[in-house]
């Protein structure tokens, strides 16, 4: 079986391959996967070892049409997850063309070469946010002592104009969900996973090292919403199995391991790391006026902004993702957030 995998040198793409190799034995003769990387893209340390009969790297290019038709050929299954992610909205044309452009090319290629199944890596933020006429059902969940309604959102959901505070990620991730649905249309067998925020070890401090290394700081402040999680490993199992099973292909899948209030998850966390946790709520004044000023010191000192107001809006996010069709189509369950922040702390310690 090959494998054509984009985004492997990332965060999630590195947990993804190690699944595959790992279900498959490492037996030399079982699978072949080759993994897009960047020039400039360092591979990860987990792997750098193994031959390249199993794991080859490549270097190119998601808007290069023409590598991408030639490397494709002789491949069963894309798995497609490499993905600009960036509240800054000055990194708006850089996401849609690899986000979306990118995705456009790489299912040609696929619809192109009669590839088996093409596996998009999207997000939660494809799904959009429903207006509240349109809400299917509220859920109220317990956070430290204080019932709180949430905005209840399963596979169903369907992207609304209308609404203004998406983010330019979330456009993007959305736009590109289209080019595989219409692959999808054009004959190509396709799933769709659909992670919220994924927490895990990543050795080049990405995704949610960035909270690890925000709590690390001892800052006195957490989220006021609430944050949606999932264990990088459940994601990585659950999506190699959606792909070994051919009834499954052609729907989306929530990958949702549960929903916390920040005011709970980050001094859990800070616990763990034996750090004093965050102990109150971001002030009103931050949200309305701090990154105003994030976005001048940005100006001036040429770095990206600490705190953007598409950051500060998705820490700010009451909504709760269903994860009850990936559970019932596997048969499985997600492990649990202390299970998780355990595993996180061993490995920063």
């Amino acid at each position: 079986m090959n494998y054509f995998i984009t985004g492997a040198t990332g965060f999630l793409g590195s947990y993804l391959v190690e699944e595959l190799i790992t279900r498959n034995n490492n037996q030399e003769n079982s699978i072949k996967i080759i993994a897009l990387k960047r020039t400039s893209s360092k591979i990860p340390t987990k792997l750098q070892n193994y031959p390249t009969s199993i794991l080859e790297w490549v270097d190119g290019d998601l808007l290069d049409v023409v590598f991408l038709d030639k490397i494709t050929k002789g491949i069963d299954r894309i798995i497609h997850g490499a993905a600009i992610v960036s509240f800054d909205p000055k990194d708006k044309k850089e996401m849609h063309q690899t986000n979306v452009k990118g995705t456009e090319n790489i299912v040609n290629a696929a619809l192109a070469n009669n590839i088996q199944v093409f596996c998009q890596i999207s997000s939660v933020a494809a799904l959009g946010q429903p207006l509240a006429s349109q809400q299917n059902e509220n859920i109220k969940i317990n956070a430290n002592d204080k019932t709180n309604e949430l905005t209840f959102i399963d596979e169903k959901a369907r992207w609304t104009p209308e609404y203004t505070g998406f983010s330019a990620y979330a456009f993007t991730k959305n736009l590109a969900e289209l080019e595989i649905w219409r692959g999808q249309a054009e004959g190509l067998d396709v799933v769709v996973v659909n992670p919220s925020f994924v927490l895990g070890y990543d050795e080049n401090g990405r995704s949610s090292t960035v909270l690890i290394d925000y709590i690390k700081s001892e800052k006195p402040y957490y989220g006021s919403g609430f944050s949606n999680f999932v264990d990088v490993r459940d994601v990585a199992e659950m999506t190699i199995s959606l792909l070994e099973n051919s009834e499954l292909y052609n729907e989306r899948y929530i990958l949702n391991g549960g929903t916390v209030a920040y005011s709970e998850l980050m001094p859990k966390i800070a616990i763990a790391l034996n750090k004093k946790p965050p102990h109150k709520p971001v002030p009103n004044w931050i949200k309305k006026y701090g990154w105003r000023v994030a976005k001048l010191w940005s100006f001036v000192s040429g770095k990206s902004p600490i705190i953007t107001k598409d950051s500060l809006e998705a820490a700010s996010r009451t909504v709760t993702y269903s994860n009850q069709k990936i559970k019932d189509k596997l048969d499985t369950d997600f492990r649990s957030l202390d299970d998780t922040i355990k595993w996180i702390a061993e490995k920063y310690k």
